[in-house]
């Protein structure tokens, strides 16, 4: 089977080991093409320690994945200089397989209309006089614990929030998919749980504020020229001990 395949797009920052666990070896005459994640760690000059990030392929790997690579999708020259060098492309003097022309994934936030905004919000059942704000935080390396996964820890009040804002506004929560918790805000006919939403571009395309921290949503949704907050109550640490900072 694998050696029917034409091309092959990675859309994650993950290894095509991963990807592909049994077709691996013999990918060998496929086209692929890579998508890379845009966050704050740089996988190959990390300095976090790697006990944090084990979940991760090691840098290594990058660069055998980086090797094999045909082309590298960038939507911008400054986001080409920071892939190319978290995944060694650049290491590898191979910066002519860098394809500065956007993501596909980014077109459907140019294309999309008002119907569109109207049937998404009806299958949420999002009331129609209400305003959203779409709140996608990411996620922690330090938050796993053992036999539970990974989970959120909000600095929000979210029952004052309602109480603030409640009137005119409905939040629409977007946890991070390494997230596993059941422990997840949801007060009824104000904060809605779309976790389990298969496409986030729907939940930008109706929402009138993204609210994130250092997740690369904030990215696409810029497409759309809508106000962003940045709540970023754990910087200092975040920045020091967790991950860094590309921005």
């Amino acid at each position: 089977m694998a050696s029917q395949i034409e091309y092959v797009v990675l859309d994650k920052s993950f290894g095509i080991k991963e990807v592909f666990p049994i077709f691996e070896k013999s990918l060998t005459e496929t086209e692929l093409i890579a998508c890379g994640a845009f966050r704050g760690l740089n996988p190959v000059n990390s300095s976090i320690p790697s006990s944090s990030i084990d979940f991760l392929i090691s840098a290594n790997e990058f660069l055998e994945d980086a090797r094999r690579y045909t082309y590298f999708l960038s939507p911008s020259k400054y986001t080409t200089e920071k892939l190319s060098s978290a995944f060694g492309v650049d290491q590898l003097g191979k910066m002519d397989i860098m394809l500065e022309e956007g993501y596909p994934r980014n077109d459907y936030l140019y294309n999309f209309d008002k119907k569109d905004v109207e049937r998404i919000k009806e299958e949420i059942g999002i009331p129609k006089d209400k305003k959203v704000l779409l709140y996608a935080p990411t996620w922690r390396d330090n938050s796993y614990k053992l036999g539970a996964g990974y989970s959120h820890s909000f600095a929000i009040d979210f029952d004052r929030l309602q109480e603030e804002i409640g009137d005119e506004y409905v939040i629409l929560f977007r946890s991070h998919y390494f997230i596993k918790s059941d422990d997840l805000p949801e007060i009824e006919g104000f904060i809605y749980n779309v976790s389990q939403h298969s496409d986030v571009n729907e939940l930008y395309v109706i929402s009138d504020v993204l609210i994130t921290d250092y997740s690369s949503v904030f990215f696409d949704y810029a497409n759309l020229n809508r106000p962003m907050i940045f709540h970023m109550y754990d910087y200092d640490s975040y920045g020091s001990e967790i991950r860094g900072f590309y921005i």
